[in-house]
């Protein structure tokens, strides 16, 4: 490093000295000076394979007791370093401290601990940078022999759980006296797996098997797997909402009517398997339950319910409510589940997502449960439903802004205002209104060594309906389990930036419909946006090289048409006008050598350019996509999305044509078709 290069960036250097001086120091500070004699720091786990390695053997790590202190800022045990620089005579009494509440931690808690300490002398002082390392440091991690040793048993027995009944976890720790730090590595022999030789089934109640053995293909286990007792475990979850879903409440709820028996007797290697599915101990018959009473209620505090609600009904759901500003038929189509029908849980899953979807209640119950008196028929197949809703704020505002420095945009700063108003009309609409912008400043094109102000402000307003805006009744053609919904969307924006300014609006009706947890649609009609360039008249200020190639051909043509040039001059024609005379020029044109043939193509292509370039746009749109989504899906082997489009719009190009210089306003129309597959392995 120069003198010289030093002078001229002091600040750079001083940021550089300064950071790797606090590192120095910190590196100073022992990470075992609370580390008694005798004793030593764990630092580090390794795990060794002695065989091959499995995909799941990265899971190891947590069943290991003891892991060192966590390193911040990538290498650096910044917590341990805290917690060494607090004061050791209070650890065990700080340490103590920090088991209680925090709303207990006071000067009352500290003197009382003082006393029980013997350190009588200290009451009445607050310890306070003492308090604040505790806090945020973490103490040295001590090895502990005992606890090596069950870590390695706990790894085994993942193993075991795993499939590989025969592995072996051995450990050596490394220790260094010196240091006083130690290292444990833990020696893991997968050996071979067992496996499933044959698997069976053993389910009693008829109609339960029959169910299980129609989604038979959908099973997790299959002969000549290694027996997983994690993928016995998603079997077991399979079964119960499968069950569910065909109306068994509650199947399985304890967890032990679904049980598997390994036979080893014979090889520890190759096992049959089989599943056993019992109610009981008697083998008593399931029974399908169905939904009984729906009680909907939309209170400010649970207490409000039932004693100070109105009641009212609709299509066999019950309505309480404390005041009338919600329309019934709003809430109603959110409850997927009906009176009489058997009971399925996704249906019940789906109310809760619709609800809290519509973002003007939270959830403060829901709760499904057998009739008062379920031990008995009839009642120990009714299930009984209730929601209780509180309505969220009327309003809700949030406030941003975001500062940023580019070279291009210099220092800016980024504002927003958003403003929910929530049921407006009284069914649960929504009208989410936003403004925010952008500001900076520039390198002005026409004169590089000033800035000029840029910026961007747009506005933007959706009123969000939870159900279709239609003329008719579509509940047959779309039920309510596809939950669907409406939005109207208009915004408008404005640009003054890098070259001509753009005035853009937008506007659209939009539909959506969710048939199931993989399959979406969406279509979004009189999708229009319409954009305006706001300076035309700048254009050959900001394309200077289309400016030059003007310049020379309006030269070249003022020679031979001095009249003209003193018009332009004078003002009396644009920089339009003239190009439009020069086109409409044919004998010149047809005079020109083929240099100046050269020059009238390369200023024929400003022209175009131009046009291109400050041209106003209406576009209007349809556009239909249908999503197919299988990701997060646990029981399928191989997952994708599937998006496919079909956009339907016209646009209108408002600018001047090259054939007679005429304005004249250009339909065009496209139709697209896209499909697209998402593989994800």
């Amino acid at each position: 490093m120069s003198c010289k290069h030093y002078k001229n960036s002091p600040q750079k250097y001083y940021k550089i000295i300064s950071f790797a001086t606090f590192v120095g120091l910190l590196y100073a500070c022992s990470t075992t000076k609370k580390v008694p004699d005798g004793e030593y720091l764990l630092v580090k786990n390794n795990f060794e394979f002695e065989d091959k390695k499995e995909p799941f053997d990265s899971e190891l790590k947590s069943y290991v007791q003891q892991k060192p202190n966590k390193r911040q800022f990538l290498f650096m045990p910044l917590s341990l370093w805290l917690y060494n620089a607090a004061s050791p005579k209070y650890d065990t009494l700080l340490n103590e401290y920090m088991t209680y509440p925090d709303e207990m931690r006071n000067q009352k808690l500290r003197d009382s601990l003082f006393i029980k300490y013997n350190m009588n002398n200290d009451i009445g002082k607050s310890l306070f940078l003492d308090r604040l390392y505790h806090k945020w440091g973490s103490a040295p991690v001590i090895l502990d022999q005992t606890r090596t040793e069950k870590s390695a048993q706990s790894v085994q027995k993942r193993l075991t759980y795993r499939g590989y009944w025969d592995a072996e976890v051995k450990y050596k720790q490394a220790l260094d006296s010196a240091a006083k730090k130690a290292a444990v590595t833990y020696f893991i022999t997968h050996k071979d797996p067992t496996y499933i030789k044959n698997y069976y089934y053993n389910i009693t109640d008829h109609e339960v098997k029959n169910i299980y053995q129609q989604h038979i293909r959908e099973s997790l286990i299959r002969k000549g797997q290694i027996l997983d007792q994690t993928i016995l475990e998603k079997e077991v979850n399979r079964i119960n909402d499968l069950m569910r879903e065909y109306g068994y409440y509650r199947f399985n709820a304890l967890g032990d009517e679904v049980g598997f028996v390994a036979d080893s007797l014979q090889s520890t290697k190759q096992v049959p398997l089989v599943m056993e599915v019992h109610k009981d101990s008697l083998d008593s018959p399931y029974k399908k339950s169905t939904i009984g009473n729906i009680d909907v209620a939309i209170v400010d505090d649970v207490k409000d319910f039932p004693s100070r609600t109105k009641k009212d009904s609709l299509r066999g759901i019950r309505f309480h409510k404390t005041e009338n500003a919600y329309d019934s038929r709003a809430i109603w189509r959110a409850i997927i589940v009906a009176n009489k029908q058997v009971y399925d849980q996704k249906k019940l899953d789906l109310t809760k997502r619709n609800l809290l979807a519509m973002n003007n209640f939270s959830i403060l119950k829901a709760r499904d449960s057998l009739r008062r008196g379920g031990g008995t028929s009839p009642n120990d197949s009714i299930v009984d439903v209730t929601y209780i809703l509180k309505p969220l704020p009327k309003y809700d505002l949030k406030v941003g802004l975001d500062l940023n420095y580019s070279e291009v945009l210099n220092f800016g700063i980024s504002p927003s205002v958003d403003l929910i108003t929530r049921n407006v009309f009284g069914g649960a609409e929504n009208l989410s209104t936003s403004v925010s912008g952008t500001f900076g400043r520039i390198v002005d094109p026409k004169d590089i060594n000033r800035r000029i102000l840029a910026y961007e402000v747009s506005a933007q307003a959706s009123l969000s309906f939870p159900r279709l805006l239609l003329p008719f009744n579509y509940y047959k053609l779309i039920p309510k389990r596809y939950s669907p919904t409406s939005s109207i969307v208009l915004g408008v924006s404005d640009q003054n930036n890098i070259g001509l300014g753009r005035l853009n609006f937008n506007t659209g009706l939009n539909y959506l419909a969710t048939v199931n947890e993989k399959v979406t649609h969406r279509l979004t009609l009189f999708n229009t946006q319409l954009s305006l360039t706001k300076n035309k008249d700048a254009y050959y200020s900001y394309f200077t090289s289309d400016n030059a190639i003007r310049e020379e051909f309006f030269n070249d043509y003022f020679v031979s048409h001095p009249d003209i040039a003193q018009k332009f001059t004078s003002g009396q024609l644009s920089i339009d006008q003239v190009s439009q005379q020069i086109i409409n020029d044919t004998s010149y044109i047809q005079g020109l050598n083929q240099q100046g043939q050269d020059r009238y193509t390369a200023f024929v292509g400003t022209l175009v350019n131009k046009d291109r370039q400050t041209q106003d746009v209406l576009i209007s749109s349809m556009i239909y996509n249908f999503i197919y989504n299988e990701i997060g899906k646990k029981i399928i082997r191989m997952l994708f999305i599937s998006a496919g489009k079909w956009n339907w719009r016209e646009i209108f190009s408002a600018f001047l044509t090259r054939k007679g210089m005429k304005e004249e306003l250009l339909p065009a129309l496209n139709e697209q078709f896209s499909i697209s597959l998402t593989p994800s392995l």
